[in-house]
């Protein structure tokens, strides 16, 4: 995600949440990361590669034609999964899936 896509996400993190998120690339989260950190992930399954590593472990599935929620099945052009579930090595942490869309970037 371009630096002038974030800035939005970020400030309105800091109005929120009252602090600042740590950002790091998809590509950058190291296994420290993800053991101590909640992750928000941003990005669908071709453009973040941490969110591909996780996503038969989340309670939903995607591609580009449809969302589907246990054996509910939603056009994917017209829905977009958005989630905060445990994660599956440690259910005190969690994922939070913000946004579908083409992005790169992970806020732990």
């Amino acid at each position: 995600m371009g630096p002038g896509r974030i800035g939005p996400r970020l400030d309105h993190w800091r109005r929120q949440f009252r602090g600042e998120a740590r950002v790091k690339n998809d590509t950058n989260i190291t296994d420290k990361d993800i053991a101590g950190q909640h992750l928000v992930l941003w990005g669908d399954l071709a453009s973040n590669s941490l969110l591909k590593r996780i996503a038969d472990r989340l309670p939903i599935q995607w591609d580009a034609g449809q969302v589907v929620v246990g054996s509910a099945k939603f056009a994917a052009d017209a829905h977009v999964p958005v989630l905060v579930y445990p994660k599956s090595t440690q259910p005190k942490r969690y994922v939070v899936l913000t946004a579908a869309s083409p992005s790169a970037s992970t806020i732990t």
